[in-house]
């Protein structure tokens, strides 16, 4: 249907089947997660608290159970380029099995 933020690298696409995940009683999948959470930050921080942006960073709903399951060595260079020690708010999507919200 469309990518969000598609000239960066961590664009996300929205598919016919993410779309469908939208109607009542469906759960979100991980793609919509991500491009909830993107798109909320794109919308809250950067418009109101522009500051805020650059002391932010987002880990995708991967990022966790990667590390969690595979070790540091599996996510050391998913924030390549970015300085997460100079971030003062870091946000990382925790999902765990059989835990759903509608």
């Amino acid at each position: 249907l469309f990518v969000f933020a598609p000239t960066r690298r961590d664009g996300i696409c929205i598919t016919p089947s993410d779309y469908k995940r939208l109607a009542p009683g469906e759960y979100f999948n991980d793609t919509l997660v991500d491009f909830s959470l993107k798109e909320a930050s794109s919308l809250t921080i950067l418009a109101s608290r522009p500051h805020m942006a650059q002391m932010t960073h987002i880990f995708g709903t991967h990022f966790y159970s990667i590390l969690r399951d595979s070790g540091y060595s599996a996510v050391k260079n998913w924030t390549k380029g970015i300085d997460i020690f100079q971030k003062e708010y870091l946000i990382i999507p925790v999902h765990e099995k059989y835990a759903h919200s509608c």
